[in-house]
């Protein structure tokens, strides 16, 4: 019988999938939402195997899982759809389906994400915001002014949503902690470390604006420090 996915070969489970072009052009999409690769040269049961061996966070783990089981439930029910109600299979109304699904299980689901740019990035191809784990400890921070001659800056950076415009401010003081001036402003589109790393650029070219070479920056987002 031939595929009612593809029209091309006879079926079979390995063809429909693992070798199937309809089922490749939606795994292709899926896997490229999280950053992965999948070979399909031996068969299903190798694709299976390869799926389940990616490792990421808790929060990531449970959409890459809700991704994948829905991926092959949204072939399958193409190819019935196909056979028996004779609807052209939609490789787009595949990927609405499982977008969806994956949106879903981030309500419902446990865990954190790792708190890396690679796990923050594929969030936000989802749409999604990543959970941070609870800090372990508390710690209490005390501002603390610069040395003689030197400004200290504290910037800070904003995305109400995740993308979305993000917005820049800081605020500069001098030697003696006294306010000297300070800035808000919009700086594009993007995602929540985008916004942390432009106010951290902006606060450095403002500085220099005024020929204040000695600059402390502070900032409260340790991905952005650690990026940088």
């Amino acid at each position: 019988m031939v595929c009612f996915l593809c029209h091309n070969t006879s079926e079979s489970l390995d063809h429909i999938y693992a070798h199937c072009s309809f089922t490749r052009g939606i795994l292709c999409r899926v896997t490229a939402l999280f950053d992965l690769t999948l070979y399909y040269d031996i068969g299903f049961l190798d694709v299976f195997l390869q799926a389940t061996r990616f490792q990421f966070s808790k929060q990531v783990g449970s959409l890459w899982r809700s991704a994948f089981i829905m991926t092959l439930w949204s072939i399958w029910h193409a190819h019935n759809k196909a056979i028996f109600d004779d609807i052209q299979p939609s490789i787009q109304h595949c990927l609405m389906f499982i977008t969806a699904a994956i949106k879903e299980t981030d309500q419902v689901a446990v865990g954190h994400f790792s708190g890396t740019v690679h796990e923050l990035l594929i969030l936000g191809r989802l749409g999604l915001s990543g959970r941070p784990p609870p800090p372990t400890s508390t710690t209490v921070i005390r501002w603390r002014p610069p040395h003689a001659g030197w400004h200290k800056v504290n910037v800070d950076g904003s995305a109400p949503t995740s993308p979305g415009p993000l917005f820049a401010g800081a605020i500069f003081r001098n030697s003696c902690g006294f306010f000297v001036v300070a800035f808000s402003k919009a700086v594009g589109w993007g995602f929540p470390l985008e916004a942390e790393l432009a106010s951290i650029l902006h606060a450095i070219l403002f500085a220099f604006e005024f020929g204040w070479h000695s600059l402390w920056v502070e900032s409260d987002s340790i991905l952005a420090i650690h990026t940088l």
